[in-house]
Protein backbone atom coordinates (compact mmCIF):
# COMPACT_ATOMS: atom_id res chain seq x y z
CA UNK A 1 0.00 0.00 0.00
CA UNK A 2 1.40 3.35 -0.90
CA UNK A 3 1.66 6.14 1.52
CA UNK A 4 -0.37 8.17 -0.88
CA UNK A 5 -3.57 5.89 1.02
CA UNK A 6 -2.11 5.03 4.23
CA UNK A 7 0.09 8.09 5.27
CA UNK A 8 -2.00 9.73 7.78
CA UNK A 9 0.66 12.65 8.45
CA UNK A 10 0.09 15.50 5.95
CA UNK A 11 3.95 17.10 5.19
CA UNK A 12 4.28 20.59 2.95
CA UNK A 13 7.13 22.34 1.77
CA UNK A 14 7.63 25.84 3.40
CA UNK A 15 8.34 26.82 -0.16
CA UNK A 16 5.27 25.26 -1.94
CA UNK A 17 2.98 26.96 1.31
CA UNK A 18 4.76 30.43 0.08
CA UNK A 19 4.51 30.58 -3.12
CA UNK A 20 1.05 28.84 -3.40
CA UNK A 21 -0.84 29.28 -0.74
CA UNK A 22 -1.16 26.38 2.53
CA UNK A 23 -3.65 24.72 1.14
CA UNK A 24 -2.68 24.65 -2.19
CA UNK A 25 0.05 23.47 -1.44
CA UNK A 26 -1.50 20.04 0.78
CA UNK A 27 -2.97 19.16 -2.41
CA UNK A 28 -0.80 20.10 -4.79
CA UNK A 29 2.27 17.37 -2.59
CA UNK A 30 -0.66 15.19 -3.06
CA UNK A 31 -1.29 15.79 -6.56
CA UNK A 32 2.20 15.37 -7.29
CA UNK A 33 2.39 11.86 -5.99
CA UNK A 34 -0.53 10.57 -7.62
CA UNK A 35 1.49 11.57 -10.95
CA UNK A 36 4.18 9.12 -10.48
CA UNK A 37 2.30 6.21 -9.17
CA UNK A 38 -1.05 6.51 -11.07
CA UNK A 39 0.04 8.94 -13.99
CA UNK A 40 -0.77 7.63 -17.57
CA UNK A 41 1.18 9.08 -20.71
CA UNK A 42 -1.16 10.76 -22.97
CA UNK A 43 -0.62 11.22 -27.01
CA UNK A 44 1.12 14.73 -25.48
CA UNK A 45 4.16 12.90 -23.92
CA UNK A 46 2.69 13.54 -20.52
CA UNK A 47 1.51 11.65 -17.57
CA UNK A 48 -1.96 12.49 -16.93
CA UNK A 49 -3.99 10.92 -13.59
CA UNK A 50 -8.08 11.04 -13.07
CA UNK A 51 -9.28 10.96 -9.89
CA UNK A 52 -12.62 10.25 -8.31
CA UNK A 53 -14.60 12.72 -6.29
CA UNK A 54 -15.12 9.90 -3.48
CA UNK A 55 -10.91 9.35 -3.30
CA UNK A 56 -10.81 13.15 -3.09
CA UNK A 57 -12.79 13.39 -0.57
CA UNK A 58 -11.03 10.12 1.08
CA UNK A 59 -7.99 11.70 0.39
CA UNK A 60 -8.97 15.19 2.32
CA UNK A 61 -11.75 14.48 4.43
CA UNK A 62 -11.09 18.12 6.11
CA UNK A 63 -12.81 19.65 2.85
CA UNK A 64 -15.47 19.28 0.69
CA UNK A 65 -16.69 19.21 -2.83
CA UNK A 66 -16.66 23.30 -3.13
CA UNK A 67 -13.76 23.69 -1.18
CA UNK A 68 -11.15 21.10 -3.45
CA UNK A 69 -13.22 22.83 -6.66
CA UNK A 70 -11.83 26.76 -4.92
CA UNK A 71 -8.16 24.76 -4.38
CA UNK A 72 -8.20 23.25 -7.78
CA UNK A 73 -8.98 26.34 -9.70
CA UNK A 74 -6.58 28.32 -7.57
CA UNK A 75 -3.65 26.04 -8.69
CA UNK A 76 -4.70 25.42 -11.99
CA UNK A 77 -4.57 29.71 -11.91
CA UNK A 78 -0.83 29.86 -10.90
CA UNK A 79 -0.29 27.15 -13.54
CA UNK A 80 0.83 24.84 -11.13
CA UNK A 81 -1.62 22.28 -12.55
CA UNK A 82 -3.36 21.61 -15.89
CA UNK A 83 -6.95 20.89 -15.53
CA UNK A 84 -8.59 19.09 -18.08
CA UNK A 85 -11.93 18.17 -16.72
CA UNK A 86 -14.92 20.38 -15.49
CA UNK A 87 -15.71 21.81 -12.28
CA UNK A 88 -15.22 18.87 -9.34
CA UNK A 89 -18.78 20.27 -8.12
CA UNK A 90 -20.10 19.42 -11.74
CA UNK A 91 -17.83 16.04 -13.01
CA UNK A 92 -17.34 14.53 -9.88
CA UNK A 93 -13.43 14.12 -10.82
CA UNK A 94 -10.08 15.27 -11.50
CA UNK A 95 -8.79 15.20 -14.65
CA UNK A 96 -5.18 16.81 -14.48
CA UNK A 97 -1.45 17.02 -14.55
CA UNK A 98 1.52 18.55 -13.24
CA UNK A 99 2.86 21.61 -15.02
CA UNK A 100 6.46 21.11 -13.25
CA UNK A 101 9.22 18.90 -15.10
CA UNK A 102 9.78 16.51 -12.27
CA UNK A 103 6.19 15.80 -12.00
CA UNK A 104 5.79 15.12 -15.77
CA UNK A 105 6.84 11.72 -14.68
CA UNK A 106 7.79 9.18 -17.79
CA UNK A 107 5.37 6.21 -17.42
CA UNK A 108 8.70 3.80 -17.36
CA UNK A 109 9.66 5.89 -14.04
CA UNK A 110 6.21 5.70 -12.63
CA UNK A 111 6.49 2.07 -12.76
CA UNK A 112 9.96 2.08 -10.81
CA UNK A 113 9.77 0.34 -7.35
CA UNK A 114 7.77 3.28 -4.90
CA UNK A 115 10.47 2.74 -2.49
CA UNK A 116 12.55 5.11 -4.01
CA UNK A 117 12.17 8.16 -2.33
CA UNK A 118 9.92 10.73 -4.03
CA UNK A 119 10.98 14.30 -4.74
CA UNK A 120 8.35 17.09 -3.98
CA UNK A 121 8.29 20.04 -6.35
CA UNK A 122 10.25 23.14 -5.64
CA UNK A 123 8.94 26.87 -6.61
CA UNK A 124 11.88 26.80 -9.47
CA UNK A 125 10.39 23.82 -11.11
CA UNK A 126 7.45 26.09 -11.48
CA UNK A 127 6.96 28.62 -14.44
CA UNK A 128 8.33 32.22 -13.50
CA UNK A 129 6.30 35.24 -13.58
CA UNK A 130 6.67 37.22 -17.13
CA UNK A 131 5.73 40.09 -18.56
CA UNK A 132 3.47 39.77 -21.89
CA UNK A 133 5.51 38.72 -24.88
CA UNK A 134 4.54 40.46 -27.93
CA UNK A 135 4.03 36.82 -29.86
CA UNK A 136 2.48 35.08 -27.12
CA UNK A 137 0.12 31.82 -27.71
CA UNK A 138 -1.45 29.49 -26.00
CA UNK A 139 -0.26 26.52 -25.41
CA UNK A 140 -1.99 23.08 -26.70
CA UNK A 141 -3.21 22.19 -23.25
CA UNK A 142 -4.90 25.42 -23.18
CA UNK A 143 -6.78 25.13 -26.08
CA UNK A 144 -7.72 21.44 -25.49
CA UNK A 145 -9.25 22.54 -21.97
CA UNK A 146 -11.17 25.14 -24.01
CA UNK A 147 -12.69 22.90 -26.77
CA UNK A 148 -13.43 20.93 -23.45
CA UNK A 149 -15.61 23.55 -22.41
CA UNK A 150 -17.18 23.80 -25.48
CA UNK A 151 -15.60 27.16 -26.77
CA UNK A 152 -14.78 26.50 -30.86
CA UNK A 153 -11.07 27.00 -31.72
CA UNK A 154 -11.35 29.81 -34.24
CA UNK A 155 -13.41 32.00 -31.05
CA UNK A 156 -10.27 31.56 -28.94
CA UNK A 157 -7.46 32.68 -31.68
CA UNK A 158 -10.14 35.56 -32.57
CA UNK A 159 -9.29 36.94 -28.62
CA UNK A 160 -5.72 36.37 -28.90
CA UNK A 161 -4.71 39.82 -29.91
CA UNK A 162 -6.70 42.30 -27.92
CA UNK A 163 -5.69 39.40 -24.43
CA UNK A 164 -2.04 40.15 -25.82
CA UNK A 165 -1.97 43.84 -26.44
CA UNK A 166 -4.33 44.53 -23.29
CA UNK A 167 -1.61 42.63 -21.05
CA UNK A 168 1.33 44.14 -22.70
CA UNK A 169 -0.22 47.48 -22.40
CA UNK A 170 -0.32 47.25 -18.64
CA UNK A 171 3.06 45.63 -18.24
CA UNK A 172 2.09 43.63 -15.79
CA UNK A 173 3.65 40.39 -14.83
CA UNK A 174 2.18 36.61 -14.70
CA UNK A 175 3.38 33.30 -13.99
CA UNK A 176 0.39 31.75 -15.40
CA UNK A 177 -0.67 33.85 -19.22
CA UNK A 178 -2.43 30.66 -20.09
CA UNK A 179 -4.38 30.36 -17.52
CA UNK A 180 -5.83 33.94 -17.94
CA UNK A 181 -6.03 33.58 -21.57
CA UNK A 182 -8.46 30.75 -20.92
CA UNK A 183 -10.50 31.95 -18.17
CA UNK A 184 -10.86 35.34 -20.18
CA UNK A 185 -12.03 33.49 -23.45
CA UNK A 186 -14.42 31.28 -21.26
CA UNK A 187 -15.81 34.80 -20.44
CA UNK A 188 -16.08 35.91 -23.73
CA UNK A 189 -17.43 33.00 -25.20
CA UNK A 190 -20.59 32.93 -22.20
CA UNK A 191 -21.09 36.11 -23.79
CA UNK A 192 -21.10 35.55 -27.26
CA UNK A 193 -23.40 32.56 -26.69
CA UNK A 194 -25.85 34.79 -24.49
CA UNK A 195 -25.77 37.75 -27.32
CA UNK A 196 -26.58 35.03 -30.00
CA UNK A 197 -29.75 33.95 -27.86
CA UNK A 198 -30.98 37.22 -27.53
CA UNK A 199 -30.51 37.85 -31.73
CA UNK A 200 -32.26 34.91 -31.92
CA UNK A 201 -35.39 36.09 -30.14
CA UNK A 202 -35.42 39.36 -31.84
CA UNK A 203 -37.82 40.05 -34.35
CA UNK A 204 -38.75 43.14 -36.48
CA UNK A 205 -41.92 45.02 -35.75
CA UNK A 206 -44.53 43.38 -38.31
CA UNK A 207 -47.43 45.01 -40.08
CA UNK A 208 -49.88 43.03 -38.01
CA UNK A 209 -48.55 43.23 -34.40
CA UNK A 210 -51.04 44.15 -31.91
CA UNK A 211 -50.10 44.41 -28.13
CA UNK A 212 -50.98 40.77 -25.86
CA UNK A 213 -53.93 40.86 -23.65
CA UNK A 214 -51.19 40.96 -20.64
CA UNK A 215 -50.01 44.26 -21.81
CA UNK A 216 -54.06 45.63 -22.13
CA UNK A 217 -54.78 44.30 -18.80
CA UNK A 218 -51.90 45.75 -16.93
CA UNK A 219 -52.94 49.00 -18.51
CA UNK A 220 -56.68 48.61 -17.92
CA UNK A 221 -55.91 48.21 -14.25
CA UNK A 222 -53.90 50.64 -14.31
CA UNK A 223 -57.00 53.13 -15.45
CA UNK A 224 -55.90 53.47 -19.09
CA UNK A 225 -58.96 53.16 -21.15
CA UNK A 226 -59.41 50.64 -24.33
CA UNK A 227 -59.77 53.66 -26.81
CA UNK A 228 -56.84 55.32 -25.49
CA UNK A 229 -54.51 52.29 -25.89
CA UNK A 230 -56.31 51.43 -29.32
CA UNK A 231 -55.72 54.85 -30.54
CA UNK A 232 -51.53 54.54 -29.75
CA UNK A 233 -50.86 51.42 -31.84
CA UNK A 234 -50.85 52.88 -35.32
CA UNK A 235 -48.18 55.61 -34.03
CA UNK A 236 -46.14 52.24 -31.97
CA UNK A 237 -46.07 50.24 -35.34
CA UNK A 238 -44.99 52.83 -37.50
CA UNK A 239 -42.55 54.73 -35.32
CA UNK A 240 -40.52 51.37 -35.36
CA UNK A 241 -40.96 49.82 -38.72
CA UNK A 242 -39.79 52.93 -40.10
CA UNK A 243 -36.72 52.67 -37.35
CA UNK A 244 -36.60 49.02 -38.92
CA UNK A 245 -35.46 47.92 -35.48
CA UNK A 246 -35.64 44.06 -34.11
CA UNK A 247 -36.35 43.34 -30.40
CA UNK A 248 -37.71 40.47 -28.33
CA UNK A 249 -39.53 43.01 -26.04
CA UNK A 250 -42.35 44.82 -28.29
CA UNK A 251 -44.92 44.22 -25.84
CA UNK A 252 -42.76 45.69 -22.80
CA UNK A 253 -41.42 48.84 -25.34
CA UNK A 254 -45.45 49.03 -26.03
CA UNK A 255 -46.37 49.34 -22.26
CA UNK A 256 -43.48 52.47 -21.65
CA UNK A 257 -44.95 53.83 -24.29
CA UNK A 258 -48.61 53.99 -22.99
CA UNK A 259 -47.68 54.97 -19.74
CA UNK A 260 -45.40 57.61 -20.90
CA UNK A 261 -48.25 58.94 -22.43
CA UNK A 262 -51.15 58.39 -20.41
CA UNK A 263 -49.12 60.38 -17.81
CA UNK A 264 -48.83 63.18 -19.53
CA UNK A 265 -52.13 63.14 -20.98
CA UNK A 266 -53.99 62.79 -17.56
CA UNK A 267 -51.68 65.38 -16.30
CA UNK A 268 -51.96 68.35 -18.92
CA UNK A 269 -55.09 67.86 -21.04
CA UNK A 270 -57.80 69.96 -19.47
CA UNK A 271 -61.44 69.01 -19.02
CA UNK A 272 -63.72 71.43 -18.42
CA UNK A 273 -67.00 71.28 -15.46
CA UNK A 274 -69.58 71.72 -18.08
CA UNK A 275 -69.97 70.07 -21.42
CA UNK A 276 -70.00 72.88 -24.42
CA UNK A 277 -69.99 73.41 -27.77
CA UNK A 278 -66.28 73.98 -29.79
CA UNK A 279 -65.67 77.59 -30.21
CA UNK A 280 -65.27 79.48 -33.93
CA UNK A 281 -61.49 79.61 -33.29
CA UNK A 282 -60.56 76.96 -31.36
CA UNK A 283 -56.72 75.70 -31.00
CA UNK A 284 -55.51 73.03 -29.22
CA UNK A 285 -53.33 73.47 -26.12
CA UNK A 286 -49.76 73.62 -26.42
CA UNK A 287 -50.14 70.31 -23.58
CA UNK A 288 -51.87 68.40 -26.97
CA UNK A 289 -48.85 69.50 -28.92
CA UNK A 290 -46.52 67.72 -26.85
CA UNK A 291 -48.02 64.97 -26.52
CA UNK A 292 -48.53 64.33 -29.96
CA UNK A 293 -44.79 64.91 -30.17
CA UNK A 294 -43.93 62.33 -27.70
CA UNK A 295 -46.44 59.91 -30.63
CA UNK A 296 -43.55 61.13 -32.93
CA UNK A 297 -46.48 63.00 -35.02
CA UNK A 298 -45.16 66.46 -36.45
CA UNK A 299 -46.91 69.92 -35.19
CA UNK A 300 -47.29 70.91 -38.65
CA UNK A 301 -49.71 67.69 -39.37
CA UNK A 302 -51.73 68.35 -36.22
CA UNK A 303 -52.27 72.23 -37.08
CA UNK A 304 -53.17 70.71 -40.70
CA UNK A 305 -56.27 69.15 -39.75
CA UNK A 306 -57.37 71.54 -36.66
CA UNK A 307 -59.78 73.58 -39.57
CA UNK A 308 -61.59 70.14 -40.34
CA UNK A 309 -62.06 69.33 -37.02
CA UNK A 310 -63.46 72.78 -35.60
CA UNK A 311 -65.79 72.95 -38.59
CA UNK A 312 -67.13 69.47 -38.14
CA UNK A 313 -67.89 69.57 -34.62
CA UNK A 314 -69.25 73.27 -34.99
CA UNK A 315 -71.85 71.68 -37.65
CA UNK A 316 -72.67 68.65 -35.35
CA UNK A 317 -73.47 70.99 -32.12
CA UNK A 318 -72.31 68.34 -29.85
CA UNK A 319 -71.74 69.39 -26.30
CA UNK A 320 -67.87 68.18 -24.91
CA UNK A 321 -65.63 68.37 -21.87
CA UNK A 322 -62.11 68.11 -23.58
CA UNK A 323 -62.05 69.22 -27.38
CA UNK A 324 -58.42 68.53 -26.11
CA UNK A 325 -58.59 65.37 -25.94
CA UNK A 326 -60.76 64.96 -28.81
CA UNK A 327 -58.37 66.53 -31.13
CA UNK A 328 -55.55 64.27 -30.35
CA UNK A 329 -57.34 61.29 -30.55
CA UNK A 330 -58.79 62.74 -33.89
CA UNK A 331 -54.90 63.82 -34.95
CA UNK A 332 -53.68 59.91 -34.34
CA UNK A 333 -56.28 58.58 -36.56
CA UNK A 334 -55.77 60.84 -39.21
CA UNK A 335 -51.57 60.02 -38.70
CA UNK A 336 -52.12 56.34 -38.67
CA UNK A 337 -54.65 56.55 -42.09
CA UNK A 338 -52.22 58.31 -43.86
CA UNK A 339 -49.48 55.70 -43.31
CA UNK A 340 -51.29 52.99 -43.92
CA UNK A 341 -51.02 50.83 -47.01
CA UNK A 342 -48.75 53.79 -48.61
CA UNK A 343 -50.96 57.11 -49.66
CA UNK A 344 -54.13 55.77 -49.98
CA UNK A 345 -55.14 53.21 -47.18
CA UNK A 346 -58.07 51.54 -46.75
CA UNK A 347 -60.15 52.35 -43.59
CA UNK A 348 -61.74 48.51 -43.05
CA UNK A 349 -65.04 47.19 -42.83
CA UNK A 350 -67.28 50.28 -41.66
CA UNK A 351 -66.60 52.15 -45.45
CA UNK A 352 -65.46 48.70 -47.34
CA UNK A 353 -62.51 50.00 -49.97
CA UNK A 354 -63.27 53.41 -50.08
CA UNK A 355 -59.84 55.57 -49.87
CA UNK A 356 -59.55 58.01 -47.13
CA UNK A 357 -59.89 60.93 -49.94
CA UNK A 358 -63.50 59.49 -51.10
CA UNK A 359 -64.45 59.67 -46.85
CA UNK A 360 -66.19 62.41 -45.40
CA UNK A 361 -64.88 65.04 -43.05
CA UNK A 362 -67.80 63.33 -40.32
CA UNK A 363 -66.76 59.66 -41.32
CA UNK A 364 -62.67 60.75 -40.69
CA UNK A 365 -63.72 62.59 -37.10
CA UNK A 366 -65.48 59.09 -35.96
CA UNK A 367 -64.23 55.97 -37.75
CA UNK A 368 -62.50 53.99 -35.38
CA UNK A 369 -62.64 51.24 -37.80
CA UNK A 370 -58.49 50.77 -38.26
CA UNK A 371 -58.36 50.22 -34.09
CA UNK A 372 -60.68 47.00 -34.69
Amino acid sequence: MTALLTNSTISVARELAVNYGLEEAVLLSHLNEAVIIRGVKGKDGHAWVKLEGPRLLKLFPFWNTQDLQRIIQSLNSQSAIIVASPPVTESNELIYRMVSQQASTTVEQRMAPVTQPIARPTPTQFNAASPMAPNWQPSEDDMRTLTQFGVSREFAIGQLTEFVNYWRERGTAHNAWGSKFAAQVRRKWREHQQEEAESARKQPLNEGWTPGADVSSILLRDGVPQTFIDDCVPEFKLYWRERGDSSSTWDSKFLQHIRRQWQSYSHNIKHDTNPQTIAANWQPDRDVIDILAMANIPADFAASVVGEFVLYWRESQQLHRSWNSKFLQHVKHRWAQRHQQGAVSTTGDNHGNRATRDLSTGDLVQDRSWAN
